[in-house]
Parts: structure tokens; C-alpha cells; sequence
């Protein structure tokens, strides 16, 4: 529940930065 909590938060901070953001995401996955 906390992890998926967090994960939200992450992709609205993410979102957020825009660009630069979606390819940290891409390479932590």
C-alpha cells in the first residue's frame, strides 16, 4: 500500500519535470 502510494508521488513529481523525468522512469525500468 505505501510502495503504491509512493509510486504515485514519484510519477506526479516525475510528470511534473517532464521530459527529463520520463526517461529516468524508462531507465529504472
Amino acid at each position: 500500500m505505501l510502495l503504491a502510494i509512493m509510486g504515485i508521488i514519484i510519477k506526479l513529481i516525475l510528470i511534473k519535470r517532464g521530459i527529463s523525468g520520463e526517461w529516468i522512469v524508462i531507465a529504472r525500468q
